[in-house]
């Protein structure tokens, strides 16, 4: 099983998400996969004031959604990757 990774500020981290989760999220709303990790990002970045969903690609079991997170200083880029084989997520990162 593949989990969820997120990717910003040169960081990778792993999340708890699976395939199925974040598939799952976006059927319902893409910024109901950003609140799920938002403990995650908000560790390293502080408060996040808004957030706007920039770009979502799902493709042969592979998703990579992209969020731009707004904090008083700045925006940050935030991406979301998973793979329903982690082997595939390899490849496509």
């Amino acid at each position: 099983m593949s989990v969820a990774y997120i990717s910003f500020l040169n960081r990778l981290i792993p999340t708890d998400l699976t395939y199925a989760d974040v598939r799952n999220l976006l059927s319902k709303n893409p910024l109901k996969l950003f609140d799920a990790i938002r403990e995650y990002v908000g560790e390293f970045v502080g408060n996040i004031e808004r957030v706007r969903l920039n770009d979502c690609k799902i493709d042969r079991g592979y998703i990579s959604v992209e969020y731009f997170a707004y904090t008083e200083m700045s925006r940050i880029p935030i991406r979301v990757m998973c793979a329903s084989d982690s082997a595939e997520l390899l490849i496509e990162v």
